[in-house]
Order: structure tokens, then sequence, then C-alpha cells
């Protein structure tokens, strides 16, 4: 074995597979496996077609080998490099960083052609240290695999008190809305965070008989962790257990959604469930009754993205003005593939109560107004070279606000005139606004058409955790207590390490 690693140079290509499955082990819980399948090709084509061209200049198949791993390896560690000094330091400058790295390049050319004498040790070193890395990306994918197999094999059946639910008696049966609006911040601090005055909305609203929580908080201050909540009507801890805070492990959430309990009880109350592409794992509901997507859409997707901002790559695309149209493209695909699920829902969502006979229980997570922002004010697409600055966040989040408000209260307002029966609708954020702070994370938009007497329940600063539990006791002869609301901030590294948020709203 070690005579073979001496003679075959394998480590040009697990330098270019090394990073590809590296990538997406650090991200399988946002995205699928066959998202790296196109990268993969891409990368082992071009590292041996980069090796057949240096072997054809040095006429040596393991310096040239050398060549090409030390040349990758410098590549695909570049993002990663330039994205940790950005954040702390001010040597985070491609000015600064790409000279160094071009010098890097050329020094360990010469050294390679000029001193490696050894070069059957060398290439057994770097064969071993390639193979070495790649274990711990397999381990990892195949863990999560066997974990998530597991997972979902093993259901809990529902606790009692959803299996006890029933249809309204003697009178006829609602259809349930649960409208996700990402980050969309409460009215107070969209005055103070934004300059920004929501009045006109919330009293459109109000209007149209909705109860709007003005003090609500989210309960979380991430979307998996805040879906996975209010989905199961139960705080986390109770959900999981005390899971450790520097756990970075996001496959419970994913499991906790993908088998929440209102979505089983609506559905063993006869209710159909109907569910919207939304690019997020974790919130797109493949297994709904109607599944409603957009269709598919070219360019790169955002796991090709990322690798590609992870890379040399990234200099190519912060120099966004000199890139060739195709490729300006690819790179906004995944922002063009937002643009085009987001409308979508918007407009699928006015149609659905005639277009699928009821009951049903729909659930629309909409990504907006969260950044990337694709939406101005006039609902055309927009684009904004990452990263923006304050003003730039600022004036983008409000545009996209502003379209969405509009949107949205002629969706809602066709909703309630296209609806036999008086509908239940939830429109709720998951979270406030991306750069708040952790108590302005917590601050949401929490809002409640319950017909009947069903807001006499509702409060100012009730929580997603008691949205569903009022409404199943309210209109499915629930038994459910209402929680103590509360609010835990964490950061996305690490979404377990929480810092409980006192609701302070008056």
């Amino acid at each position: 074995m070690t005579n073979k690693l001496r003679r075959w140079p394998l480590h040009p290509l697990l330098a270019a597979v090394y990073p590809v499955l590296a990538l997406l082990a650090n991200n399988i819980s946002q995205v699928k496996p066959a998202a790296a399948l196109r990268p993969l090709v891409l990368v082992i084509c071009f590292a041996v077609l980069l090796w057949g061209l240096v072997l054809w200049i040095v006429r040596d198949v393991k310096r040239s080998a050398l060549l090409v791993s030390w040349w990758l390896v410098l590549f695909f560690t570049y993002g990663h490099l330039y994205n940790f000094l950005e954040g702390h330091t001010s040597l985070g400058r491609h000015r600064y960083l790409l000279p160094a790295w071009i010098a890097l390049a050329l020094l360990g050319t010469w050294l390679i052609i000029k001193r490696v004498k050894d070069l059957p040790y060398a290439t057994l070193v770097l064969n071993a240290i390639g193979l070495v890395l790649m274990v711990f990306p397999l381990v990892q994918l195949g863990s999560y695999s066997l974990r998530s197999r597991s997972a979902s094999s093993h259901q809990q059946p529902l606790p009692a008190e959803f299996t006890s639910l029933q249809l309204p008696q003697e009178q006829a049966i609602p259809d349930v809305y649960y409208i996700i609006l990402d980050a969309y911040a409460r009215n107070d601090t969209l005055k103070s965070d934004f300059s920004y005055d929501n009045s006109a909305f919330s009293d459109r609203l109000r209007e149209m008989g909705f109860y709007l929580a003005s003090c609500s908080q989210s309960n979380y201050a991430q979307t998996e962790l805040s879906l996975a909540s209010s989905l199961n009507i139960s705080y986390l801890d109770d959900l999981l257990g005390e899971l450790p805070a520097s756990s970075q492990d996001r496959l419970p959430l994913r499991t906790l959604l993908h088998t929440d309990a209102v979505r089983r009880a609506f559905r063993q109350l006869g209710y159909k469930f109907v569910a919207f592409e939304t690019g997020f794992l974790f919130s797109q509901f493949e297994d709904a009754d109607v599944y409603l997507s957009s269709g598919p859409l070219g360019g790169m997707s955002g796991f090709e993205v990322l690798l590609v901002k992870t890379s040399g790559g990234l200099a190519w695309v912060d120099a966004e003005s000199l890139l060739p149209h195709f490729f300006r493209e690819g790179i906004q695909a995944p922002e063009t593939a937002r643009y085009q699920q987001v409308t979508y829902t918007l407009d699928q969502l006015a149609k659905i109560p005639k277009s699928i006979p009821g009951p049903k229980f729909v659930f629309a997570h909409i990504v907006a107004p969260h950044g990337p922002w694709v939406l101005g004010s006039d609902g055309k697409q927009v684009h904004y070279t990452e990263p923006v600055d304050d003003a730039t966040y600022i004036q983008a989040y409000r545009d996209e606000l502003t379209y969405l408000n509009q949107r949205m209260q002629d969706i809602l307002q066709t909703i309630l005139a296209d609806s036999p029966v008086p509908p239940i609708i939830i429109v709720q954020a998951d979270h406030g606004h991306d750069f708040a702070s952790s108590k302005d994370r917590m601050a949401i938009l929490n809002a409640y058409y319950l017909p009947g007497d069903g807001e006499k329940q509702l409060y100012s600063t009730i929580s997603p955790v008691n949205s569903f539990r009022v409404i199943l006791d309210r209109y499915f002869g629930g038994k459910f207590e209402l929680l103590e609301d509360r609010s835990y901030f964490s950061k996305y590294q690490t979404p377990y390490d929480f810092t409980v948020i006192p609701n302070a709203c008056k």
C-alpha cells in the first residue's frame, strides 16, 4: 500500500474533491447532497485538465502533481481566509491578500521545481494527508445520513391531546393559513431602526378584522428554532431535552419540523396540507398533499455560489463589473430563484381559496423582507452587491417591506372574500431583522384573524408558541393551556446557547 501511495499521486484529485465535500458536510442540514454533484464533476475535470497541461510542460508526473495540488490548495483556501480577515482585521481586502497569494503561488512553484528532490516521499506524504482529510467530511456526511434516516423511520406518535381534537360541531370547517414573513420586525422596531412608519399596514389589517399583538416577541431568534417550536406548540427544551450550549447539530430541529404535531393533527382531522417551495430544506415540505413550486431555474445553485465565494473565485465575483454577462447571471441565479419563489408564493396564495377545495391547512414561509433583498418597492427584481453598507441595508429592507405590505393587503383581502367559510389566518414573523440588537431581534409582527370570538383569548404579548394552542382550543376542542411567553436569543453558530430576552414592550 505504501509503495502505491509513493508511486501514484492521488493528491491533486483529493485537493479538488475535499473542499466540495467539506463544504457540503458543513451545510448538510441546509442543502441536498445532490447539490454537490455538479461541482464535484467540474472540479475533478478542472484538476485533470490542469494536471495534463502542467504535465505536458514539465514532463514529470509527480512534480506536475505537486504543482497542481499547491495551486488548488491556495485557490480553495483563499475565500475562507479572506472572509475571516474581513471580519477581524483591516487585512481582509483583495488588494492585500491577492498579491500575497500570487507570491505564495510563485514561491511554491519555484520550490517544487528547483528544491524538491525526493518526489516519491513528497507524493506519499501528500497522498496520506489527503486521504486522512477526506475521512472527516465522509464520516460527517455518513453520520448525518444515518441519523436522518433513523429519525425519519422512528416518528413519534401524536400525543393524546392532539389525537382527541375534533372538527367544529354543527358549523362549517374553516381553512387555516399560517403565513411566515421572514424577518418582519415589529412596528416600534421599524420606527426606531428604519424610520419606517408601518401604521398604515397595521390599520388596514385591523380594518379587515385582524388582531395585532403589538408587543409580541418571537420565542427564538432563528427560523428553524422558531418554527420547530411554534409548529409543535412547545419550547425546545421540552421537545428535545437540554441540548449542550456548544452543540451545532441542527438535525433535531429538522426532524421536529418535518414531523411537526400541528400539521399531523390537521391531517388527522381531514385537512389537506398545502405548502410552497422555499429554497430551505427545513421549511420545504415536499410531502405536502399539494406542493406548489415555481419550477426549476437555470444557473448556479446556492451551494455552487457558496463554493465560489469561499475559494479564489471570490476575487473574481467581487470584481462584478468585469464579469461576463453569463457568469454574472450565474452568480445571481440564487437571488433570481429567491425572487421567483417569493413572487410565485404571493401570486398563488390569493388563488388558493378557489383553486383548492377545503378544508386545508396552508403553510407559506415567505423569505421576505429577509436579505439578500430581491424586491424593489415596485415589485421588480433588484440586486445588491454584498456586503451592503448600513444605508443600503436600511433602504433595501424598507423597499422590500413596502412592496410586501402592498401585496399582503391585497392577498389577505382576497382570501377573506373568496373563502366560503371565514378562515383562520396567522401572519407572523419568525424573528426580527438581521442586524438588530438581541432585544430587537425578538420583536416581531404577529397578526391573527380568528372568526367568531376567537380573538378574546389573544393578548398584546402573545408569542408564536401559543398561537396554535389558542386556535386548537377555540375551534377544535383542544385542552391546551397557554404557556408563559418566553424569548431565547442565540447566534447562528451556537443555536442552543440561549440568552433570555425579557419583554420590555409597553
